[in-house]
């Protein structure tokens, strides 16, 4: 980016700011009220925005000039954030019905919507629940993670199919969400978004396996502040929380300890940063990190790398779902001594479990929404076992081995 900076203002015009010497270097008119900037590909800033012709857009910093956009009516909603794939092949974006509850009042769904980036053509649209906001995207590109803020969930999404894979309870009203360098890991910001009273002050650990909440503790000292964005330090060591009532905290991201508190002056809305890493000669910099990822070759993620191949599932996974107080399948036949890996998943809202002590099957306790897998060897002689769910009288599996 050279020696300019670009930050995004409440409102319109965009002011483009000289890094080094703090001074405004432009204004540029976008026809609408820019939210947030992330770097794309290297190369170009992408906005969103809250007004204006293109809610999405992709500027040149060496023009200042708008290169492409997603015009507002090709989405059939609202769009809300977008969120360039790591090899700025695609975007995605949380995207929002134009109306918010159905004539029962129930919150409508909204959806990730996915982006050619180079067409700028939609090329498909998962629905998420109500009210996503923000996506965190695997370095393979092939798993995405959406928050909810109005039932404060976070789902799990494959983005090649657009089947949820997992939700997870998160702390109130999650908005911002980084991932940890093996991707174990999701760190979600509990800002209060959706209808939660702007009131979160904290931040949860996700196990991104199991989606359950491993912890969740205070996003700064006392929890008087509202934490939104969370940047992964460039080496992979720290978390930064920026609070919007005017500070930044930082975390160890392995011990979770607090390790400063950065006041912003006048207790200004940081609402995300950036990490810029400035050339030896003081004459140029790149960014290396800001609220999308890593950038500029700098990236915590590399070591852990997953291969770029799909992996394909192991013939003895078989997926049993819990819906509306019944197992699906209701029947399974399976041979005898097969070692078996089942799928749970749980699409009620209430907690089920099941079991079977005659198949020496250890209960698997499922919470609302949630989802576990589990090994099995079916015994080794042919028979019937029930499988069932003891909170809920009647919910049972039959399981054939032969």
């Amino acid at each position: 980016m050279g020696n300019t900076s670009i930050f995004h203002p409440v409102r319109v015009p965009l002011a483009v700011v000289d890094a080094r010497t703090l001074k405004l270097v432009a204004l540029i008119e976008t026809g609408g009220s820019t939210h947030h900037a992330q770097i794309f590909g290297d190369k170009y800033v992408m906005f969103d925005s809250f007004r204006g012709p293109l809610p999405i857009f992709l500027l040149d910093p060496a023009t200042n000039k708008v290169v492409r956009g997603i015009p507002a009516g090709d989405f059939n909603g609202r769009p809300y954030i977008a969120f360039p794939s790591p090899d700025s092949k695609f975007i995605y974006v949380t995207v929002r019905p134009g109306i918010n509850r159905d004539a029962s009042g129930r919150e409508m769904d909204g959806w990730l919507s996915k982006i050619n980036a180079e067409t700028m053509q939609e090329v498909a649209a998962f629905p998420v629940g109500p009210g996503p906001v923000w996506t965190a995207i695997t370095q393979d590109g092939r798993t995405g993670y959406v928050t909810l803020g109005p039932t404060s969930k976070l789902v799990k999404l494959d983005l090649d199919t657009g089947k949820i894979l997992g939700v997870a309870p998160t702390g109130r009203g999650p908005y911002g969400i980084r991932l940890s360098p093996d991707e174990k890991l999701a760190y979600v910001a509990s800002k209060g978004e959706g209808g939660n009273g702007q009131k979160g002050a904290t931040f949860a650990v996700i196990d991104t396996n199991t989606m359950s909440i491993v912890r969740e503790q205070l996003s700064c000292p006392e929890g008087l502040c509202q934490a939104d964005h969370i940047i992964l330090s460039p080496d992979g060591k720290e978390l930064w929380i920026s609070n919007n009532l005017g500070s930044i905290s930082v975390f160890d991201r392995e011990t979770l300890k607090l390790l400063a508190t950065i006041q912003t002056p006048k207790l200004g809305d940081p609402h995300g940063g950036t990490f810029v890493q400035i050339a030896p000669d003081n004459r140029s910099a790149k960014v290396v990190a800001d609220i999308g990822g890593p950038h500029g070759g700098v990236n915590p993620y590399a070591m852990f790398a997953k291969a770029a191949a799909p992996v394909r599932e192991s013939s003895n996974a078989l997926t049993v779902v819990a819906k509306a107080f019944r197992f699906d399948p209701a029947t399974l036949n399976v041979t005898a001594g097969q070692r078996i890996t089942f799928e749970f998943q749980n699409q009620d809202d209430v907690d089920h479990n099941i079991v079977s002590v005659d198949a020496a099957f250890s209960e698997v306790v499922l919470g609302g929404s949630q989802k576990k897998t589990a090994e099995w060897t079916a015994p080794t002689k042919a028979g019937t076992f029930k499988f069932v769910c003891t909170y809920h009288r009647g919910m049972e599996m039959t399981v054939n081995v032969k």
